[in-house]
């Protein structure tokens, strides 16, 4: 791009994310019936802030494209796009306003401003959701509420909706806040950066407008506005890049384009869990903080890679409009170098990988073009998931082909890149990974035990309990290496190397020391269970529920509890799709959900652990998965947490999860921990889906509090082992019947009520719960005692790993 243009793409980008905003900084003051001339209102703000604007916009642009932004359906002929004399200003109004059209999967004209500005409850995008059954009708609706640090429950569950004025009141006072953060901004931005501007706004639309209405016209709204706001930025970068490099940047060609202007990317690291849980010994450097820096490392990892493809095709953050868990998705310009860009971006890293992880981790890129009907507009409009259909078909095919472009080309094999380089005649191989030479310390009074990538994982684990911000470089420094890039963690922005292209802030949302330069935040769930001073638990820590002694036994087993979405592939590609119209099935709603499970999975779950678990370690979780560690005495009230708070989080009866359990002891290698745990959470999967395993029984939720309330009753009871032994072997025979319809299994019956007779004393609480399960119509198994006779195994064994775990602790 030449300067002029450079100016002209930042204007636009900025434009088109500021596009809708104006109207909600004008409702902090007016009341939001009278609002009908946002576009002047928008012209106002530009104007008084037109010192600073034109330090990185072209200011007499802007202001004609907030003013001008209406196609049609304007009583105010001074805010129509036809009153826009300058043709070439037209062309980027006319830009703007496609991009918005696409971003809310409306047909041209659908926006009527003479309407007037009505703000309704933004309802749960999860209740779009349909797979099989009927619509869904919300029970409640989000909160205006800004996004802030984790000292407090984030606000991301839907609430009964308030009355008229309470409503009114509420908004109102967060369009306050928005605007005083807006305004507050003025005076502290480096407006001399562009990527400092774009950033903050970014991150301030994020913070205030993650649960506010886009759709200020509708009865009800379901898509927030800064997923929206963040969409029409991206999609018109997209259409300033490509009109511009295919020279067709004019009014005519804007308003009869091609079909294929725009593309997607998809990114995925493979190989994330082999490489999270090689750690082959529990000595150098302790697995606790090793397993903390890698799963760090891998978050951070993503970032950067996303990062490098937005700097690859001059994109600005915005366009990365889906991320987490290791997966990203950027909205593209469909230009001819396209392809020869990706290919390029993806040798670069599979090399990369390669040299510096023997191809345990490596990174997959897939693209797809995108058709104008495929946003839900123009006369025949299809919808979004079925570019995501596509596109994940051609991510599969990639990794297919993993590492392909280093380990072969055209001629076949490369047999000399299958080699690495041999160790050091003197060395010995790392204890931590047994992948690479010794060359560091894992404690600085031992002798060289570890390489270089595992010394850095015992450094970064080192620093995480107190990292607070992070950032990113496109060149070494010091910190953690990634392909050419560098990330360093740090408690306070003033200790990081100057220039960073991008600073984060971990789970907290306040930006003001970091206005002079790029930043944002995010939330991650990476809570570690630690002491005041913060040195970490170590699993025996965990296991036991408090900071061993020196030369204190550990006692008690983990919980490794893995859960995740049920069909959440199906949930993408067909859960919006209708048809018949309506159809949910628009880009922006599909990104608000994507941000949205993710908040829960990543704020939520942090916070819940910080606040409520303490003793809990998060491996990972975000996107739409975790995996804890957890206490095994702990574990039940983990799951009955996350459960509920996951369906009151949706509340859509066919968004469900299912979960695995495995209890092992701490020191059992990580690697088989989560192997048990994966074999939990298939078993649940494949009984149907929406249930938990857990010591290898799959049973639905709903049972959970019932077998809850039991183990809590045997546990205060404290019955005789010969009773609990006597227990388990009628469980089994009780399964003979409810599994097999063998008759020989209602034996279970009558043996239960001898059991009872000959170990539980009259009137004990035990004594009438058990007495209860004798009693229960078996023709007829619905209820409580139904529950417990179809769980009692599963129970007892809980009762008896908590016994045993306590009679290890007896020992000398």
């Amino acid at each position: 791009m030449t300067p002029e243009e450079r100016v002209e793409y930042q204007t636009v980008v900025l434009g088109a994310l500021l596009y809708d905003v104006w109207r909600y900084l004008q409702a902090s003051e007016l009341e939001p019936t009278t609002m009908s001339e946002s576009p002047q209102c928008g012209w106002n703000f530009v104007a008084a802030w037109r010192d600073k604007f034109a330090r990185c916009t072209n200011a007499d642009l802007l202001e004609v494209l907030v003013q001008r932004r209406h196609e049609t359906h304007h009583p105010n002929t001074l805010f129509k796009m036809d009153a826009t004399t300058d043709p070439h200003h037209r062309a980027l109004v006319r830009l703007v306003c496609q991009a918005h059209r696409l971003a809310s999967g409306q047909p041209e004209g659908h926006y009527d401003e003479a309407k007037g500005f009505h703000l309704p409850a933004l309802i749960p995008i999860f209740s779009r959701i349909r797979l099989l059954g009927d619509e869904h009708q919300p029970s409640g609706s989000l909160r205006p509420i800004g996004l802030r640090g984790l000292s407090e429950e984030p606000p991301i569950f839907p609430h009964p909706p308030l009355d008229g004025q309470a409503f009114q009141d509420q908004t109102r006072k967060h369009f306050q806040d928005l605007a005083s953060a807006f305004v507050g901004l003025k005076d502290q931005l480096d407006w001399n950066t562009f990527e400092a501007v774009y950033a903050h706004f970014l991150s301030l639309l994020h913070r205030f407008a993650s649960f506010i209405a886009a759709d200020t016209q509708a009865d009800s709204s379901d898509v927030p506005l800064y997923d929206y706001v963040r969409i029409t930025s991206a999609l018109a970068a997209c259409l300033y890049r490509y009109h511009v490099t295919t020279a067709t940047l004019s009014d005519d060609a804007i308003q009869n384009p091609p079909r294929d202007r725009l593309a997607l990317l998809a990114g995925d690291v493979s190989g994330i869990q082999d490489y999270l849980f090689d750690i082959a010994t529990v000595g150098a450097g302790g697995v606790a903080r090793r397993l903390r820096a890698r799963s760090f490392f891998l978050q951070m990892l993503a970032e950067i890679t996303a990062l490098k493809v937005l700097r690859a095709f001059d994109l600005p953050l915005g366009n990365m409009v889906m991320a987490s868990g290791g997966n990203f998705f950027i909205l593209l310009p469909n230009l001819p170098g396209v392809p020869d860009t990706i290919s390029t971006l993806q040798r670069e890293c599979e090399t990369w990988f390669l040299e510096q992880f023997h191809g345990t981790l490596t990174l997959n890129l897939a693209w797809t073009q995108v058709l104008d009907a495929e946003f839900g507009t123009g006369e025949h409009p299809t919808g979004f998931s079925q570019v995501l259909t596509r596109l994940r078909e051609a991510l599969a095919r990639q990794k297919q082909n993993r590492l392909g472009r280093v380990l072969a080309d055209s001629g076949g094999w490369q047999e000399n890149a299958f080699l690495r380089e041999p160790f050091p005649r003197t060395a010995t191989v790392c204890l931590a990974c047994h992948r690479f030479p010794a060359e560091r310390r894992s404690d600085p009074d031992g002798t060289i035990d570890v390489c270089l990538k595992c010394y850095q994982d015992v450094r970064l684990g080192r620093l995480l309990p107190t990292a607070q911000i992070v950032g990113f470089y496109d060149r070494a420094e010091q910190g953690t290496r990634c392909f050419d890039w560098t990330f360093t963690v740090a408690t306070d922005p003033t200790e990081l190397p100057t220039r960073p292209v991008l600073v984060m802030r971990l789970n907290d949302t306040d930006l003001t020391s970091m206005t002079h330069i790029p930043a944002t935040f995010r939330f991650l769930a990476n809570y570690v269970p630690h002491e005041p001073d913060g040195s970490p638990w170590t699993f025996e820590d965990i296991a036991a529920c408090h900071k061993l002694s020196d030369g204190e036994r550990g006692l008690g087993s983990l919980a490794v509890l893995k859960a995740d979405v049920d069909y959440l592939g199906q949930v993408f590609q067909h859960g919006l799709r209708r048809d018949t119209p309506p159809s949910f099935d628009a880009l922006s709603r599909l990104a608000a959900m994507s941000r949205q499970f993710d908040l829960f999975f990543s704020a939520w779950i942090e916070w819940m652990l910080t606040v409520e678990f303490q003793g809990t370690y998060a491996v990972y979780s975000g996107g739409d998965d975790l995996l804890l560690i957890a206490p095994r005495s702990r574990a039940l009230d983990l799951l009955k947490r996350l459960r509920g708070a996951f369906a009151r989080f949706v509340q859509n009866p066919e968004l469900t999860l299912s979960a695995g359990v495995a209890v092992v002891k701490p020191r059992l290698p990580l690697a088989h921990t989560v192997q048990f745990a994966d074999r939990a959470l298939e078993r649940a999967k494949i009984t149907g889906r929406n249930k938990l395993c857990v010591l290898d029984k799959v049973v639905p939720w709903n049972d959970l509090q019932v077998i809850e309330d039991s183990v809590r009753l045997m546990e205060r009871a404290n019955p005789p082992s010969a009773f609990l032994n006597q227990l388990l072997r009628l469980s089994e025979l009780w399964e003979r019947w409810t599994q097999y319809q063998e008759v020989q299994g209602l034996r279970s019956l009558p043996l239960l009520a001898y059991t009872i007779s000959r170990n539980l004393e009259r009137g004990t609480e035990l004594f009438e719960w058990a007495s209860r399960l004798v009693a229960f119509p078996v023709n007829n198994p619905v209820g409580q005692e139904a529950k417990i006779m179809d769980n009692l195994g599963l129970i007892t064994r809980w009762v008896l790993l908590g016994r045993r775990e306590g009679e290890d602790g007896e020992r000398p």
